[in-house]
């Protein structure tokens, strides 16, 4: 039995080592066609970045040479080399299956490259133990720079951009507006800093009706205005700023003049008040604007007569109406001019026909006939007014009251009223008038002697 199991193998031997020679190669053949050696490039695979933050914060910067790669976001390409099946299963598993990683803590004074260090994760070895590394990004190193921080300060400015509702307006360069802060303080590498000019906001008042305050990022400019990001690596004092901004209302408000103090002896101020500008346009806040109606422009009389002029500077005149700047000058002429007269008063002789005089009491019977054809009474007032009342003399009232006769001629008490409008006024509103009273009897005497 035992010579028939050896004479299996050894029977014929060195055909049953060409078959099995022959199997291997067919099964070789097989698994290549199959499942072929390749070689795949896998893309993006992560590179893990050890001790950053610690390097950091040892007042230390560091970067790449070049200058698109990111410590925070950091990969590269890895070409392997395995059967096609393994490979397939590593694309999909990239990110768990390898294990690439930097560390900083390797760099030295004499040497500023970071060496990459790569293989695959502990729980994929024994599954990819066939699959070779061929190429890690063409090198084994990043060249970085490495550099002590330092800091620089630059100043904080802001833009308002937008427009507020209809009847509310902003204030460019407004002193109540404030800004906080007002500068920005950046730390990180030289080459970093160099570039950064100044730093901004920009706040949108669109609609707005109120006061607000806003906070918004900040953001940075070269010496040409043009906007730089800052690098990953550079620290700053605030990421965002706050501004404040008053919103106020705009309100159109008329000027009113003010008369004060007596004109001089013998002249008349002649309410002839005219105005270069109705109005202004003023700015506050709508609880400092709901009450005022007019913008009182005062004029004392005392220093004027004649024909006069007086001139207002609308932002002097707010300041002293609101000293504490809650209304102000917003549009419109600043200056207004109030022209007006200061006449003097004189004194006129007039007169009117005897024809407009009303006689009140005359008994029955009695006759009153008048001496002369006109009534003469003095008026005062500018030459003006005394030219109006000229105009108006048919309108001037005169009454006599000729109760109590005497016959004879008389002088009886004329009233005089004179119309409103001319602004004249009269000497004495009572003058005399001379006339003739006749009785009763002697007017029939008068009567039978025409044969009447």
């Amino acid at each position: 039995m035992k010579e028939k199991f050896i004479d299996l193998f050894i029977k014929n031997w060195h055909w049953k080592i060409l078959a099995l020679v022959a199997a291997c190669l067919f099964w070789y053949a097989y698994m290549n066609i199959q499942n072929p050696v390749a070689t795949e490039t896998i893309s993006g695979v992560k590179v893990k970045v050890l001790n950053y933050d610690e390097f950091l914060a040892k007042g230390k910067n560091v970067e790449f040479d070049d200058k698109t790669l990111d410590f925070n976001n950091l990969s590269l390409n890895i070409t392997v080399r395995g059967r096609s099946t393994l490979l397939a299963n590593l694309v999909e598993q990239k990110d768990r299956a390898f294990n690439i990683w930097i560390d900083l803590y390797e760099l030295s004074e004499n040497d500023d490259r970071l060496s990459i260090h790569y293989e695959f994760a502990p729980s994929y070895r024994a599954a990819y133990s066939n699959v070779q590394f061929v190429t890690l990004y063409n090198q084994s190193y990043y060249a970085v720079n490495v550099d002590e921080d330092v800091t620089k300060t630059v100043p904080l400015e802001y833009q308002i951009v937008g427009s507020p509702a209809e009847g509310y307006t902003y204030i460019e360069n407004d002193t109540n507006t404030m800004l906080t802060p007002t500068e920005i303080t950046l730390s990180g590498a030289q080459a970093d800093l160099d570039e950064v000019e100044s730093a901004q906001i920009m706040v949108s008042v669109e609609g707005l009706k109120a006061n607000v305050a806003l906070s918004e990022p900040i953001m940075y400019y070269d010496a040409d205005g043009s906007r730089i990001y800052l690098s990953s690596t550079v620290s700053t004092s605030a990421d965002a700023a706050t501004l404040y901004i008053p919103i106020y209302q705009v309100k159109t408000i008329p000027f009113e003049v003010r008369f004060n103090g007596d004109t001089q002896e013998g002249y008349l101020y002649q309410k002839d008040a005219e105005l270069s500008a109705d109005s202004v346009v003023v700015y506050g806040q709508e609880s400092d604007l709901k009450d005022i109606e007019s913008i009182p422009l005062p004029i004392d009389l005392t220093q004027y007569s004649g024909a006069a002029t007086e001139v207002f500077n609308v932002d002097d005149v707010l300041a002293s109406l609101y000293p504490n700047g809650e209304v102000r000058y917003y549009s419109g002429s600043k200056t207004v001019r109030v022209s007006f007269t200061v006449a003097e008063i004189v004194e006129q002789d007039m007169r009117v026909p005897v024809s407009q005089i009303v006689v009140h009491g005359l008994p029955d019977g009695w006759s009153l006939s008048f001496v002369e054809e006109d009534l003469a009474f003095m008026v005062r007032g500018t030459q003006t007014q005394l030219n109006a009342l000229e105009d108006q003399l048919g309108l001037v009232k005169v009454t006599v009251n000729a109760s109590g006769p005497t016959a004879g001629r008389q002088e009886l008490t004329a009233t005089i009223a004179l119309p409103q409008g001319p602004g004249a006024k009269l000497v004495s509103d009572t003058v005399p008038v001379p006339v003739l009273l006749e009785e009763p009897a002697a007017v029939e005497d008068g009567k039978k002697d025409k044969g009447e």
